[in-house]
């Protein structure tokens, strides 16, 4: 990762309007701007903060994007989504491996069009962000945060390790088959973390069948016994939640 991002944005309190925080929005303009209608969203006072992720998989993503990067009132940390994006205006390779993640909207997009939206996102959208409020600061990051002490993230100049903490959930291990490179990111990770902060982690297979996901068993039983140690595993069972509510939305089409 050859670019330098911005790693911490810092915002004092909104003395006049109210401040509203949205999660991924992934090229949902439409549904964004009849929610900000219907909580009668006030431009001249609010603001809108946004936790990454606002392009891809998507009907309107350059659009949202655009409105974005355009609108004075909207702010948003950088998202696994726009950091592919913009590694993709450095090397070709990034622009296929964007699109299997839902980018194929990208393919619309002229060179300079591209190049421009790219160095925007990389400008424009820091990896981390503090919104001072009534009752203390509110930390916001895509992910999860590199260190348990936010003044910790606050002080830390950037890093192709800080970046990747802060875009990329361990989420869903398992489901895409990783490069030799990937894997060796997420062990680092995972190493990183061991002892040092807390971990989420989500994976459609079991331990034994991890060796499928790291290049070699040796890698696999090192990440596992790191992840294990002081562990609390929950192991859910049942039809995907994702299924269920496609399913339900079916049913209401019908009618």
């Amino acid at each position: 990762m050859s670019m330098r991002l911005t790693p911490h944005r810092f915002f004092a309190a909104n003395p006049v309007g109210v401040d509203w925080v949205c999660g991924d929005l992934h090229g949902e303009f439409e549904a964004l701007q009849a929610a900000l209608s219907n909580a009668e969203f006030d431009t001249s006072v609010d603001r809108l903060f946004l936790l990454g992720d606002t392009i891809d998989r998507g009907p309107e993503s350059r659009l949202l994007l655009e409105w974005v990067l355009g609108t004075d009132w909207v702010y948003s940390v950088m998202g696994n989504h726009e950091l592919m994006f913009i590694a993709g205006a450095e090397d070709n390779r990034n622009r296929y491996k964007h699109r299997g993640m839902g980018g194929h909207w990208t393919a619309g997009l002229d060179e300079t069009s591209y190049k421009n939206l790219a160095i925007q996102c990389r400008y424009q959208l820091p990896l981390t962000m503090t919104l001072e409020c009534d009752n203390g600061q509110l930390g916001l990051v895509h992910a999860q945060s590199p260190f348990d002490d936010w003044r910790t993230v606050q002080e830390t100049p950037f890093s192709e390790r800080f970046a990747i903490d802060c875009t990329w959930p361990i989420d869903d291990i398992g489901y895409v088959k990783k490069t030799d490179a990937e894997t060796q990111v997420l062990f680092e990770f995972i190493a990183h973390r061991y002892e040092s902060g807390s971990l989420i982690v989500t994976a459609n297979q079991p331990f034994s069948e991890w060796d499928q996901i790291f290049p070699d068993s040796m890698m696999t039983v090192a990440a596992v016994d790191r992840l294990i140690h002081h562990a609390t595993i929950i192991e859910l069972e049942g039809e995907s939640y994702r299924r269920q509510q496609q399913l339900k939305q079916a049913g209401k089409s019908k009618k």
